[in-house]
């Protein structure tokens, strides 16, 4: 971890590193694709998602005093669905050809 980060981590209060899922095992690499399709179809996560949504949307349609409010606004909710989006793409490792499934990329 770089200086810089070590410092930005100390004023924002949270973690900034993290690590590349290609670079792990394949087991883990399905795990962790596991993981996010799991979240990414859980009606709670889905529903909290709604939430952060609507909140976002109503209050910037009730307290906005400028154009700037309401451009903030619209990125956080692109930055909410890129997120989700992000869960959706993550990758399973692909599989070797083994005698049983060898003609499937066909």
């Amino acid at each position: 971890m770089s200086e810089i980060t070590k410092i930005l981590e100390k004023i924002l209060g949270f973690r900034l590193s993290y690590y590349d899922p290609k670079d792990l095992t394949p087991v883990q690499r399905n795990n962790y694709k596991g993981d996010a399709r799991m979240i990414v179809e859980s009606e709670v996560f889905n529903n909290e998602l709604n939430h952060l949504i609507s909140d976002i949307t109503r209050n910037t349609v009730m307290f906005s005093e400028n154009f700037d409010q309401v451009q903030h606004a619209r990125t956080s909710i692109l930055q909410l669905e890129e997120f989700k989006k992000r869960l959706e793409s993550v990758e399973e490792v692909e599989k070797a050809p083994t005698a049983e499934n060898i003609n499937e990329a066909i």
